[in-house]
């Protein structure tokens, strides 16, 4: 018993924490062409996302300040952007920007239908860098014009064999569950097989005393 009322607490915790969460999207690669591996995530504030369209333009030169002044902080709440390799750029403006954060964050996208993004996003910072984007012709497919890292890239990049340049890669940055939604869908079925074995089990105790009663 105390085990399910651990498991409905753990459920209420959740739920109160996912009231508080964005909206968040996920590339997702639609071909093998370089730069290969790379993961990108970002999660926007809802009542951004219901607005249609977002737009934010971070600059900083060597730790100085703000150059730009579109900064919605409750835009974007999380960014996250790797290259398979060890490098990568990452934001998250409820913990501040720490290393490696971005010194470049300039994005345009909208929200379209599909659950797709669209736009154009720039990220660098003193170890990763890309550019990726939409256009008319390719729909809600992005294509990474240039992608570099000191880490190293996957089958390209000034560390690479030949110095192969990084672009090419196509992707669509599509809307995935909110993570706490998919833990929460996880404990819930967790409790479903907890409550099923502990039927069975009182079930199997009460058929084994009416049996030892005769």
């Amino acid at each position: 018993m105390k085990s399910i009322q651990s498991l409905i607490a753990c459920m209420l915790l959740m739920l109160s924490g996912s009231a508080n969460a964005g909206v968040w999207y996920q590339w997702h690669a639609t071909n093998d062409v370089t730069p290969l591996g790379i993961t990108l995530s970002l999660e926007f504030d809802t009542a951004v996302v219901q607005s249609g369209a977002f737009q934010m333009n971070i600059a900083i030169q060597n730790n100085g300040p703000w150059l730009d002044t579109i900064f919605p902080q409750s835009g974007l709440l999380n960014f996250s952007y790797g290259t398979g390799t060890g490098g990568g750029i990452h934001y998250a403006p409820r913990q501040g920007i720490s290393s490696p954060g971005p010194v470049i964050l300039d994005m345009s996208v909208a929200f379209g239908p599909g659950n797709h993004l669209t736009g154009h996003i720039h990220a660098h910072n003193f170890d990763s860098q890309f550019r990726m984007a939409t256009s008319g012709e390719t729909g809600p497919n992005f294509t990474i014009y240039e992608a570099e890292s000191d880490a190293g890239m996957r089958g390209c990049g000034w560390a690479a064999p030949g110095k192969l340049p990084c672009f090419g890669a196509s992707g669509q940055i599509r809307r995935i569950p909110e993570p706490a939604s998919i833990a929460l869908l996880g404990l819930g079925a967790l409790g479903i097989i907890t409550v099923r074995r502990r039927t069975a089990q009182r079930k199997a105790r009460d058929l084994s005393g009416r049996a030892s009663g005769f």
